[in-house]
């Protein structure tokens, strides 16, 4: 004799709400972050620089001293090699690979191909493709009043195309201070464009007074932009490297700049606790920034004194303030259209995929703004041994977050 469908329907119902409760728990568990260790002497090169990430379909590519690796990979580690397989919050695998740097030399990651580039301790780039590293010089620039030779530059800030065929150099030519020049338009502080495959130097381009500190390429390889220490945002043409538009974004110490999707869209961010690298003029006289805290006067373009102090903690003031904040930038026009103030500063920035979110990293946590409302959706705690800046990258589906520190690399669910 069959049961009847009432006696069915009570057989299965025990097993129906088991698995709607194992359903809820298996749910609740996949918005935990997932959080994976890592040798804080091993990813970071100072408590002030974040970890360079990079999110591609591949996996999760990190940037990491040579010296400092498991012995297990050895010192020579090339991007080829996968350091680990660990799993996403929807079951997935998700393979880490890293790939070498030198101690307090910038690198960039390419989004879309394994390519790598890095600067040196003796001041020179290496470009890795294919398998093998090529080396990159940047050409000398001859003094025009005088036999003052410039020593080799200091790369300060790094990007790469997205296909990987380009990549462009923030740097300084030491030695080229000769006012005759700066009068006529020269800075020994500019970018340099290059060829990845061969090394080849395409252009270059010299910035203001400050410093560059953070490049980007607009994700369809055409435009380059570059914030620097003086709070200026530069376009350049990413295949000429001609400059296109320059307009005043912070007071000082822009630390990052990060192009929507559709190219239409800037958004920039200042950090006052200083990075490798950070150096500025003010009308006369030049500070380099850094890691030590220190106190210097100088005058500005009109003459006004010009007090410069950097506490133990890296964060500087320029006249007792100090710059913290995000916005948002129309690309074509620099017109401002949102702002935010940070409490402690912006560390990196990215967009979405689908142009809808912006991830912001600061000293102290993750941020996920809404692109149309700019208003805050989520917030992303670091560890809390984690005394790094937060870097963060997308994952190619926008389901996932990463989010870099000193202590530990960590994976959230966002959808």
């Amino acid at each position: 004799m069959k049961p009847s469908w009432k006696r069915a329907v009570l057989w299965a119902l025990p097993f129906v709400v088991l698995s709607l409760g194992i359903w809820r728990v298996q749910e609740a568990r996949s918005w935990q972050p997932r959080v994976f260790p890592l040798a804080r002497s091993t990813f970071a090169s100072s408590d002030l620089a974040p970890m360079p990430l990079t999110w591609r379909h591949d996996g999760l590519w990190l940037l990491a001293r040579p010296a400092s690796l498991p012995t297990a990979t050895g010192p020579k580690l090339l991007p080829s090699a996968v350091w680990q397989d660990v799993p996403n919050w929807n079951g997935q695998t998700v393979s880490l690979f890293v790939a070498a740097r030198f101690l307090s030399s910038p690198a960039a990651l390419a989004r879309h191909v394994p390519v790598v580039v890095r600067g040196r301790d003796d001041e020179v780039l290496e470009a890795w493709r294919e398998g093998k590293w090529r080396l990159a010089r940047e050409k000398p620039v001859p003094n025009r009043f005088n036999l003052q030779k410039p020593k080799r530059p200091d790369v300060m800030a790094l990007a790469l195309s997205p296909d990987g065929s380009r990549f462009a150099s923030g740097s300084h030519l030491y030695g080229l201070f000769d006012s005759q020049q700066r009068a006529r338009g020269f800075s020994p502080l500019g970018i340099v464009l290059w060829e990845a495959a061969t090394g080849r130097q395409i252009a270059r381009q010299s910035a203001i007074e400050g410093a560059f500190t953070s490049l980007a390429f607009s994700d369809d390889g055409n435009a380059l932009a570059g914030a620097t220490s003086d709070g200026y945002l530069f376009i350049f043409d990413a295949k000429t490297g001609q400059k296109r538009r320059v307009w005043r974004a912070h007071r000082w110490l822009a630390s990052g700049v990060a192009w929507s999707p559709d190219g239409k869209s800037l958004v920039s961010g200042a950090n006052p606790r200083s990075r490798y690298g950070f150096q500025w003029k003010f009308g006369i006289g030049e500070f380099g920034g850094g890691t030590m805290g220190g106190r210097s006067t100088s005058r500005g373009d009109n003459g006004e004194k010009v007090v410069i102090v950097t506490d133990q903690n890296g964060t500087t003031s320029i006249n007792g303030q100090s710059d913290r904040d995000l916005k948002l930038w129309d690309a074509h026009t620099g017109k401002l259209r949102h702002r935010w103030q940070s409490a402690s500063g912006i560390t990196s920035l990215q967009w979405s995929p689908d142009g809808k979110q912006i991830a912001v990293g600061t000293h102290g946590e993750a941020l996920l703004f809404d692109a149309q409302n700019w208003k805050i959706s989520r917030r992303f705690p670091l560890p809390k041994d984690a005394v790094s800046p937060a870097s963060v990258a997308f994952s190619p589906d926008g389901r996932t977050l990463a989010v870099g520190s000193t202590s530990a690399l960590t994976l959230w669910r966002l959808r």
